[in-house]
């Protein structure tokens, strides 16, 4: 009996709100029949509604710091005590903000905490901190409430500045007109002078897409490969412009030395100094004009990173 009793527990409240299939209630009402104490249950619940009107408007003018917590964090409450919260919630607009204001934190915990590195388990442990502060009472009033919060929310998701990406600005690289090779597409070729033409302008917005059109086209070109990615990156695109900066193809190319420049600057911009020290030490074992570059930026990593 006592399995059963639990088991029809839970229905009768769905019984009394007419909320079960034909079938569920005919099971309902069979066993009513032959359990005095689920009959008890049914009266009860029966008489709640009355009840728990009346005792809502006896209680403080807002609920406790423990009942607005428990309801919020989805911890066991009984039937009585869940349906006092939701009936002062739907006349309390203070307490209905405070709640609102403390599930929008909730749904920042993981970025949140993504972005602030910090474990899980502590930055649940600093947002129930931060519960506990909006809902002491005196509650606060609603439109404290939305300042204190924006403050908040200001404080946890707030940039931090960047670090890495102020070491580096990245400036265009020098263009030499060229003549059409007989390996290369004529369509392709003039699509890309037609962008290499307002590059030199400093016009890159208007330059991206005819050197897309000319990178996309004839991906075996390093010039064309190269010129497309730093564009790219001048537009603050920076990851698509390592993905034509960092093809195969330049590597085998005169590009290859610039490329490895720009490349490693990019990486500073996207807050990635690992992955620029790769490229900047490689860059600092070469033969051209940006080792001493490279050399210098290292410097300049270590010294933040020494901070």
């Amino acid at each position: 009996m006592a399995e059963k009793n639990r088991h029809i527990d839970s229905l009768i409240s769905f019984y009394i709100d007419d909320e079960l299939t034909e079938e569920q209630r005919r099971e309902v009402e069979t066993h009513l029949k032959q359990c005095e104490s689920c009959q008890e249950l049914l009266k009860a619940q029966q008489q709640g509604d009355g009840l728990i009107k009346e005792y809502v408007s006896k209680q403080a003018e807002h609920l406790s710091t423990e009942e607005l917590l428990a309801y919020q964090e989805k911890q066991k409450l009984s039937a009585w005590q869940r349906n006092v919260i939701e009936s002062h919630l739907e006349s309390c607009v203070d307490c209905q903000q405070l709640l609102q204001a403390v599930e929008t934190l909730d749904e920042m915990e993981p970025e949140v905490a993504k972005q602030k590195k910090l474990e899980h388990t502590s930055f649940k442990e600093f947002l129930h901190q931060i519960k506990n502060l909006l809902f002491r009472k005196p509650v606060i009033s609603s439109a404290v409430a939305v300042a204190v919060m924006a403050l908040i929310i200001f404080l946890i998701v707030k940039p931090e500045p960047h670090r890495y990406g102020s070491l580096v600005q990245i400036s265009p690289a020098p263009y030499a007109a060229t003549e059409l090779r007989g390996e290369q597409n004529r369509e392709s070729f003039e699509k890309f002078q037609q962008g290499m033409k307002v590059y030199r302008n400093n016009n890159f917005t208007a330059a991206e897409q005819p050197l897309r059109e000319a990178a996309d086209s004839q991906t075996d070109n390093p010039q064309f490969q190269f010129y497309c990615g730093l564009t790219l990156l001048l537009n603050q695109k920076y990851e698509a412009g390592l993905d034509h900066l960092e093809q195969k193809v330049i590597r085998q190319s005169v590009y290859h030395a610039p490329s490895l420049w720009y490349i490693s600057q990019a990486y500073l911009k996207l807050e990635e100094p690992e992955t620029a020290i790769t490229y900047l030490k490689e860059l600092s074992e070469t033969d051209s004009q940006y080792s001493v570059k490279a050399t210098e930026l290292l410097n300049k990593i270590d010294t933040i990173r020494s901070e």
